[in-house]
């Protein structure tokens, strides 16, 4: 389950970057709002899915 989350979340993360530089001079500010948000959701989930004990192990 570990690495399909860490998958998951690697691609949202790649996704948005690539997505707010292309649109970064095209699009409103309000625009790239919910990328970044996002963007900092998987990058923070990919944090504590590698650094917090599992229960389980």
């Amino acid at each position: 389950m570990k690495i399909i989350l860490t998958i998951v979340y690697s691609l949202g993360v790649v996704w948005n970057i690539l997505y707010i530089a292309y649109n970064v001079g095209k699009l409103p500010l309000l625009n790239l709002l919910w990328p970044a948000v996002i963007l900092a959701a998987c990058a923070i989930n990919l944090y504590f899915l590698w650094t917090r004990k599992q229960e389980s192990e």
